[in-house]
């Protein structure tokens, strides 16, 4: 019998929200046309955040001069500081940068497209991402109530393309997902650490 795994189902009611990133932090990324600072890595016990921090300060040197190395610190210091307290004063969460605007209001099927957005249900599973159609598609996170978790790409809803899925009791499987079923190349791991990696089809493992 095949893995079928539920998808997310749906809710009453949502809200606008921002995207919570992945747990690593890459160096930040400056843009030197629109002045912009890119950081990846806030955390103060909420997990890390997307955070696009606008500087009255340029990079480029001055007319007259080079800029010295103690003003280079000083700004790339202010950048960062600049950033921990828009982690602060918004309690670990800054708005994400995406091509979408955010969904607007609460959660409608037929408003709710092409917009970054989250849904909760009466269970407490949760989806945060993007939308279209009023259904998950494309990039998002859906921690379930259960206290099982899917990180990845979307289909109508289904799980679908490339994903992480951890469910509540430990295992883990990691891979490609076609109508919510694992389907493709992927890696399973049980809670015992025992691991099957290779083909799956429609939920069952084909091996190497």
């Amino acid at each position: 019998m095949g893995v079928k795994l539920n998808p997310y189902g749906s809710p009453r009611g949502g809200e606008s929200t921002d995207l919570p990133c992945p747990e690593a932090a890459p160096s930040p990324k400056t843009s030197k046309s629109s002045s912009l600072i890119e950081e990846n890595g806030c955390s103060f016990g909420r997990g890390c955040v997307y955070s696009r921090v606008l500087l009255h300060l340029s990079e480029r040197p001055s007319r007259a001069t080079e800029e010295s190395s103690a003003m280079k610190h000083f700004k790339r210091n202010f950048v960062r500081i600049l950033l921990v307290l828009s982690c602060v004063f918004t309690g670990g969460r800054v708005n994400a940068e995406s091509s979408l605007p955010p969904c607007r209001g609460d959660y409608n099927e037929t408003t709710w497209t092409d917009c970054v957005g989250t849904k909760t249900n009466a269970t407490g599973s949760k989806y945060v991402g993007q939308f279209r159609d009023g259904k998950p598609n494309g990039q998002g996170t859906a921690p379930r109530g259960d206290g099982s978790k899917y990180v990845g790409e979307w289909k109508d809803g289904n799980l679908h393309g490339q994903g992480t899925l951890t469910p509540a009791d430990g295992s883990e499987y990691v891979g490609e997902f076609r109508d919510g079923k694992y389907h493709g190349q992927g890696t399973f791991t049980d809670a015992d650490g025992k691991t099957k990696s290779g083909e799956w089809r429609d939920g069952e493992y084909y091996g190497k």
